[in-house]
């Protein structure tokens, strides 16, 4: 019997299990946040046009994705931050698709400009990557709140790294939710959970994503900031650990926190 995929982990906040051995590219204020109208066109029309209706097939009908409660955005008339726990490394497809029609920017690493002669394709499906330091930072801040304040969807991933398959919820960062009590924008939630797959009554070994999408909450009016940023990583880590926990059912890969004894397992 072949043994379940097992992952061990030493530090929630700064494993990365993504895998993709990527060369970084060092993002600084040379970096073009804001671009020329030609630019922005094209990136419109690859947008609308190619990426959503192919990225909507590949999710919904050969992986077989599904939303709950995406109904709760329509009432939403301005931009808003949409974070969600960070499973997969298609996950910055999920903005787009959960906003649509709205269009999405996904709040991303360096990794996602850095994938060689794709690198330009990422910035026009609205990936905006966080400088690699400080240089550059003013710029990004401010491109990502223009992006909110047209009434886009900003996508943000406050686990900040991948892990595979993972079927619970890692320590979100208060810095991440300083957006909506800096710009006093909605904040809304998506939980992936896993559950499992089966085709014509086969069980399929990799499981089926559902996205379960919370209303929209507001940020504090009567909290100093940090206190304002607290709340919402509260509430939005509150969502995620009791949807993950209520429909998540199934583990592709199990996750194992280190000792001493699986060191050696491990090592063997």
């Amino acid at each position: 019997m072949k043994k379940d995929r097992v992952i061990y982990y030493s530090d929630p906040i700064n494993d990365d299990f993504a895998g993709n051995k990527i060369k970084r590219k060092t993002i600084d204020d040379s970096y073009p946040y804001e671009r020329s109208r030609l630019w922005r066109l094209a990136s419109h029309l690859l947008y609308y046009c190619i990426a959503i209706p192919a990225v909507a097939f590949v999710c919904f009908v050969v992986h077989g994705f599904r939303f709950k409660n995406k109904k709760a955005l329509r009432k939403l008339k301005t931009g808003y931050c949409l974070y969600g726990n960070h499973t997969h490394n298609s996950d910055v497809f999920l903005p787009p698709l959960v906003a649509w029609p709205k269009r999405a920017y996904t709040i991303s690493s360096a990794d996602a400009v850095s994938l060689g002669c794709f690198s330009w394709v990422t910035p026009m499906l609205g990936a905006i990557p966080i400088p690699t330091g400080m240089k550059g930072m003013t710029k990004f801040l401010s491109a990502i709140k223009k992006r909110c304040e047209d009434g886009n969807c900003i996508g943000i991933f406050p686990e900040a790294h991948i892990w595979p398959f993972y079927t619970g919820i890692r320590p979100l960062q208060r810095i991440s939710f300083r957006y909506p009590v800096s710009w006093d924008c909605p904040m809304v939630v998506m939980a992936t959970t896993y559950q499992r797959r089966r085709l014509f009554g086969i069980s399929r070994k990799k499981p089926r994503r559902t996205l379960y999408i919370s209303d929209p909450m507001y940020p504090s009016h009567d909290l100093p900031q940090k206190e304002a940023q607290e709340e919402l990583r509260v509430r939005a880590q509150d969502f995620l650990e009791r949807m993950t926990k209520e429909h998540s059912d199934y583990s592709y890969i199990r996750y194992e926190q280190k000792s001493v004894e699986n060191e050696v397992e491990v090592g063997k």
